[in-house]
């Protein structure tokens, strides 16, 4: 699966679900409170639409992955946009930290 080809790929804004999810590794999660969720060297910020897919991704990651929450109603009136991924996967261009909260699974 290719995650960043030269050209931006285009979506439609869409309104996702009240909250979504990213799993990452407890360094990354200190970062990411810290500066918010940005898209690295892909085009977007993929989210998870489900606890369980995003605890899979984080442990790519870490054996003891963090989950972040993601209020996207709170994020979507300080201007951030949501596109449908697929059905199990939102994307949007960056998540500030203020709607991030973070959960430790054991």
């Amino acid at each position: 699966m290719v995650h960043s080809v030269p050209k931006k790929l285009l979506k439609q804004p869409a309104i996702p679900p009240i909250a979504l999810y990213h799993g990452t590794s407890p360094e990354l999660a200190r970062i990411i409170l810290k500066d918010g969720l940005l898209p690295m060297r892909r085009q977007y910020v993929y989210l998870s639409i489900d606890i369980d897919t995003a605890i899979q991704v984080g442990r790519r990651k870490s054996n003891k992955p963090v989950l972040l929450q993601i209020e996207t109603d709170g994020t979507m009136k300080n201007g951030t946009i949501f596109y449908r991924g697929n059905d199990i996967v939102w994307l949007a261009n960056h998540i500030s930290s203020e709607f991030i909260a973070s959960h430790v699974q054991e």
